[in-house]
């Protein structure tokens, strides 16, 4: 599990996503609150799943949250499935969380964190989850 850690100050936490790909992104960011998952923003049209650098809570506040961060990633714009291959192969997605003790820490995707279930044969779909424990 990726972790960022916190502290008991008000100081905001904040968050950047980054997003390289040939397709078309949303990215939707959620923070639990009392165990479950509440949404808190998603990233804005023609931004291609990029979120410029965002307040997501105190410190205090999201001291033992966990904070999920989901592309969706709609490749059927690309013609073929070795294309598509292609662009989940060269698919860049890293997120950035500054406010915290520790200052910035960047998380990069990994490859386990790609999900081609939704449309495992034709690859038009893919999902990709980052999630983050503040501690």
């Amino acid at each position: 599990m990726k972790t960022y850690n916190v502290d008991g100050s008000r100081k905001h936490v904040k968050l950047e996503v980054r997003v390289g790909t040939v397709g078309i992104g949303v990215t939707r960011v959620r923070l639990t609150e009392n165990g479950s998952y509440e949404k808190l923003f998603d990233s804005e049209p023609g931004m291609n799943g990029s979120i410029p650098l965002t307040k997501i809570g105190e410190n205090t506040t999201v001291n033992s949250e966990f904070l999920e961060v989901r592309l969706t990633l709609d490749l059927s714009n690309l013609g073929t499935v070795d294309l598509r291959k292609k662009a989940i192969q060269n698919l860049f997605m890293e997120c950035e969380l500054t406010g915290g003790p520790d200052g910035q820490k960047d998380y990069e995707v990994q490859e386990s964190e790609i999900d081609t279930s939704l449309d495992p044969t034709k690859l038009r779909t893919v999902i990709v989850t980052q999630e983050i424990q503040f501690v």
